[in-house]
C-alpha cells in the first residue's frame, strides 16, 4: 500500500476529522488500534469496494459506505427533507416581480 505524507494545510491541526481518520486507518493497517477513532471497517474490504464503485457507469455524487454510515445519512436525508417541507411556505412570493 501507498501512503502519502499528510498534506501541509491538514498536518497543521491534528484535530481535525480527516487527521483522526487518517491516523487510525494507518494504525488499523498495523495490530495497533487508535482508542480515539474506533474504525470498524476492514481498510482491504473498503478497498475492494472503492475498486468495485470505479466501474460504475454513472455512479452517484456520493459513496455512503458502511451500515452505520448509511444509517446516519438516512437520519440526515430524513431531517433534511423536513426542514425542505417546513421550509416551502418562507419560499412562497420570494422571486423578483415582473
Amino acid at each position: 500500500m501507498v501512503k502519502l505524507p499528510e498534506h501541509p494545510a491538514y498536518a497543521s491541526n491534528p484535530d481535525l476529522p480527516s487527521m483522526r481518520s487518517r491516523r487510525a486507518i494507518l494504525a488499523s493497517l498495523t495490530e495497533q488500534k487508535d482508542p480515539t477513532y474506533n474504525v470498524r471497517g476492514a481498510p482491504a474490504k473498503v478497498a475492494k469496494a472503492l475498486y468495485r464503485f470505479s466501474s460504475c457507469v454513472e455512479p452517484p455524487v456520493r459513496l455512503i459506505l458502511g451500515k452505520d454510515v448509511v444509517g446516519m445519512a438516512r437520519v440526515k436525508v430524513e431531517r433534511l427533507t423536513g426542514e425542505a417541507n417546513f421550509s416551502v411556505p418562507w419560499s412562497e412570493d420570494l422571486d423578483l416581480d415582473d
